[in-house]
């Protein structure tokens, strides 16, 4: 009899070892846009680096699971996951009607500002207005392209297209274009570092970044976002906000807002569902 326990001791031991094993080999691949300063960044001696990559390890950290970062084009993100090539997108997407009718979302986790870039000492912007007659170089597909697409007839620029926004900021330097359109995080880190560069006008646009998940796959989605909020609560979204843009969140700002349900509120794919983020010790 003491040998029957002790076999069914050993087997639940091995069995519970194989359930840990089998949970931390459980891995997402996860779509960037590698370039994309200071969100996703290639490190001089290999691997990445950046905002986006701080906030999907702590997140996935939470979730028991690893991540594996494809770079992916901005303009191929979408449909590289459609065809399965990767589970969701961590590149800086932006929650909007368009974008909502076409991926699940999940909440928002950092707010989206504009600010236009522009060669040190170069054009003047203070207002709209002043982007008549002059080239904006944009990364080609994101939410920066279209509201730039969206306003071109009414303030009279011409938009210069490219296939990443490094490409589009190598453009203003090089007198190929005026202006880069960026988000205002990005504008702030990329001025000061790069002396040839200046931050110009800020477009407020009451925008937030969003996770993308594919259209149906709302179980990831919502596991997903359960430990985004922790990460949020914890107030370890808002740490990595200060490491990379050198300044506090605002109270107000998305890095700190838990959304009620999972997804955006007035958003295609919202479910108001409550639950409570189980967040551990």
């Amino acid at each position: 009899m003491q040998s029957i326990k002790t076999i069914s001791a050993i087997s639940l031991a091995a069995l519970m070892a194989l359930t840990v094993s089998t949970q931390a080999q459980e891995k997402f691949r996860v779509g960037a846009d590698v370039g994309f300063a200071p969100h996703v960044m290639a490190k001089p001696d290999g691997g990445v680096e950046g905002f986006n990559v701080d906030l999907i390890e702590a997140v996935a950290e939470k979730m028991g699971a690893t991540v594996e970062i494809v770079n992916v084009p901005y303009s191929g993100i979408f449909a590289d996951m459609d065809a399965g090539n990767i589970d969701f997108i961590i590149a800086p997407t932006t929650a909007n009607a368009d974008r909502a009718s076409k991926v699940l979302l999940s909440e928002g986790y950092l707010n989206n500002d504009y600010r236009f870039i522009v060669k040190a000492g170069g054009a003047k912007i203070e207002k709209m207005e002043d982007l008549k007659g002059l080239k904006i170089a944009v990364n080609r597909g994101n939410s920066n392209d279209v509201w730039l697409s969206e306003r071109q007839d009414q303030y009279g620029y011409e938009i210069v297209r490219f296939g990443s926004n490094p490409d589009a900021l190598q453009a203003v330097i090089s007198g190929q274009a005026d202006a880069n359109l960026s988000g205002a995080t990005v504008a702030t880190y990329l001025t000061k570092a790069t002396p040839a560069l200046e931050g110009s006008y800020v477009v407020k646009t009451g925008f937030t970044y969003f996770h993308p998940f594919k259209k149906g796959d709302e179980a990831l989605r919502d596991r997903f976002e359960a430990a985004l909020e922790c990460v949020k609560l914890e107030g370890t979204v808002a740490a990595i906000y200060e490491k990379w843009f050198g300044e506090p969140a605002r109270p107000d700002e998305a890095a700190y807002r838990v959304v009620y349900g999972y997804g955006e509120p007035g958003l295609e794919g919202y479910d108001p569902t409550a639950h409570m983020p189980n967040c551990g010790d």
